[in-house]
C-alpha cells in the first residue's frame, strides 16, 4: 500500500486507491478511511477523496450485499 503514498499527484493517489479497492478486503477499511480523511483535509475544494469513498462503498457491497 506504499504505492499510494509514493505517488505525489493526488489524482494518481485516487486512481491507485480505486484500483486497490477491487482487490482489498475488510482489513483495509481503517487504512482507507484514513486516506479518505487525509485527502479530504489536504484538498478540501477538490474531489480527490471520492476515490477512497468509492472503494469503501465497493468493499461494503462486495462483503455485505443487500
Amino acid at each position: 500500500m506504499e504505492s499510494v503514498d509514493a505517488a505525489r499527484d493526488p489524482y494518481a493517489q485516487t486512481m491507485i486507491l480505486v484500483a486497490l479497492g477491487f482487490k482489498a478486503d475488510e482489513t483495509a477499511v481503517p487504512w482507507l478511511i484514513e486516506k479518505y480523511s487525509t485527502l479530504k483535509r489536504q484538498y478540501p475544494n477538490k474531489a480527490y477523496c471520492d476515490g477512497a469513498y468509492y472503494v469503501l462503498c465497493e468493499i461494503e457491497n462486495r462483503f455485505y450485499p443487500d
